[in-house]
């Protein structure tokens, strides 16, 4: 398959899951990111990815099943300061730390789901 071809389909699926799950296309993007583009800026590509497929599944979320957005005021000012601190830190952590802790994280997250 071709890496355009490949590339979609990440997109696609990133965009499934993202609007399935409320969040997690990246974890579905990125690998296939890392096998295609060089260390960082597969990482930045994702990120830039992500920011409209969250908008999307917010949207289409919110007029499906609006929350009390009271509570989602805690995780959004935290998700804020934290995207801010990465965003700021994202060009001194070696690709190598970013990719075992991506890895770390997707593990992480695939055992707290199953358990």
């Amino acid at each position: 398959m071709e890496r355009e071809k490949r590339q979609y389909l990440a997109g696609a699926a990133a965009g499934l899951v993202n609007g399935l799950f409320g969040g997690g296309g990246g974890t579905v993007l990125l690998p296939v990111l890392t096998r295609e583009l060089p260390g960082r800026k597969a990482f930045a590509v994702c990120v830039a990815a992500m920011l409209p497929m969250c908008a999307v599944s917010a949207a289409a979320g919110l007029l499906s099943a609006p929350p009390p957005l009271w509570q989602a005021a805690p995780c959004l000012a935290g998700g804020l300061l934290g995207g801010v601190l990465g965003g700021l830190t994202f060009g001194r952590v070696p690709v190598g730390l970013l990719r075992k802790a991506a890895g770390a994280f997707m593990v992480y997250g695939g055992v707290r789901y199953l358990l």
